[in-house]
């Protein structure tokens, strides 16, 4: 899986979601954390998400939601 960031902001109300895919679970953290800092996100809900695939595969993920 690529790694992605995907930002999505209303304007009427303010609500702002973060989705971060494809990294490893602690460069996931790491990000989740800068982004909650640089975008002034401190009352955010963060969401993990773990996927296994068939075999030994797997992807983390999180999503940080303000609104």
């Amino acid at each position: 899986m690529s790694q992605q960031v995907d930002i999505y902001y209303d304007p009427d109300t303010g609500e702002m979601t973060v989705k971060i895919d494809g990294l490893p679970d602690q460069q996931c953290l790491d990000l989740t954390k800068f982004l909650k800092g640089a975008l002034g996100m401190t009352d955010a809900k963060v969401t993990q998400t773990h996927i296994k695939y068939e075999g030994d595969g797997a992807t983390g993920g999180e999503s940080i939601h303000r609104g």
